[in-house]
């Protein structure tokens, strides 16, 4: 099952001139005059209003050419807007004007660990943690899942416990910490940590998701299902959720609910390729070939769509197995 990776909290917003963290205070030179258009834009951005925001900053930026927290702000709004290229050019003028501006590391790092450029996302994830705030827990969770991504394990696992160890109550630190450890087969503490993670906040899903996964993989599936609830409890259109937990009760023999949920799943994200193919298994027992045909050819198809050649192939092999 592809994990579904929590996001790191965006952090644009915390640290401002007008309101900073202590966690992550930026310092902003003495010399600078902070143009009332940066106030606005922030604001702006706050509201989701990212035309007006993206306005007022430049009009700031065009006061106050050498004000760092400007351009990271900017930069913020673009990433938000989708503008990648746009976002990683304002946050390197931020670093221009303020070499130890800590967020701006940051949310470059991510965009660059986003970009599949671990390379640079580590190195700047390494700044802040050597240089400018060895104890960002941020930076060592955003670390860690670039080590995470490329299978550096040992590494991964040393980020996520260093966060811990400085905050044993960040919940995203245990997630992430689990799906390493799971990866590793390690499921009894990737079980303890994804269950760490729901006691320090409920609201999550990925932990249960993570979990439930274990459970069903253990043919613990009542206790899967009340994970895959949880799940949809907190996210009530996640399709994945639907999904596993149409294959845990599925496991159970209630073939009608099964159906219900892959229907569910599939209504949600049309691109799960199992749901249609479990689905067609469910009218195919009841006779209903055209509508498992139907599902079949949806799924084979996607399965090809997603590079998944055997995948692909079976669905072909029980297409053929359908009577005419």
């Amino acid at each position: 099952m592809k994990s579904l990776r929590p996001a790191i909290a965006c952090l644009g917003l915390l640290f401002t001139a007008a309101s900073i963290s202590p966690l992550m205070a930026q310092t902003s030179p003495a010399t600078v005059t902070i143009p009332e258009a940066y106030y606005t834009g922030v604001n702006q951005s706050r509201l989701g209003n990212y035309g007006d925001a993206l306005f007022e900053l430049t009009t700031a930026i065009r006061f106050s050419p050498s004000f760092a927290d400007a351009y990271y702000q900017r930069g913020f709004v673009h990433e938000k807007m989708g503008n990648t290229t746009e976002a990683i050019a304002d946050y390197n003028r931020a670093l221009q004007r303020d070499a130890n501006h800590e967020v701006a590391y940051l949310q470059r790092g991510m965009l660059y660990a986003k970009a599949g450029e671990t390379v640079k996302a580590v190195e700047d994830f390494d700044r802040i943690l050597t240089v400018i705030n060895p104890n960002n827990i941020f930076a060592l969770v955003a670390r860690g899942q670039a080590f995470a991504s490329i299978g550096e394990s040992v590494l991964a696992l040393q980020d996520f416990t260093g966060a811990i160890n400085l905050n044993n109550r960040f919940a995203e630190a245990y997630v992430e910490r689990g799906l390493v450890y799971q990866r590793l087969n390690n499921v009894v503490q990737a079980v303890a940590d994804y269950s760490m993670a729901v006691e320090i906040d409920p609201s999550l899903v990925t932990p249960y998701l993570q979990r439930g996964a274990i459970y069903r993989q253990g043919n613990r599936i009542k206790e899967a299902i009340a994970d895959y609830n949880f799940a949809l409890q907190n996210d009530p259109e996640n399709a994945t959720a639907y999904y596993l937990r149409g294959v845990a009760v599925e496991q159970q023999g209630q073939y009608q609910a099964a159906f219900t949920d892959y229907s569910r799943a599939i209504e949600f994200n049309d691109k799960i390729a199992p749901a249609y193919g479990n689905r067609a298994n469910i009218y195919a027992q009841r006779g209903e070939y055209a509508a498992a045909k139907q599902d079949y050819q949806q799924a084979a198809q996607l399965f090809l769509d997603q590079g998944k050649q055997d995948d692909y192939l079976i669905t072909l092999e029980l297409i053929r197995t359908l009577p005419n």
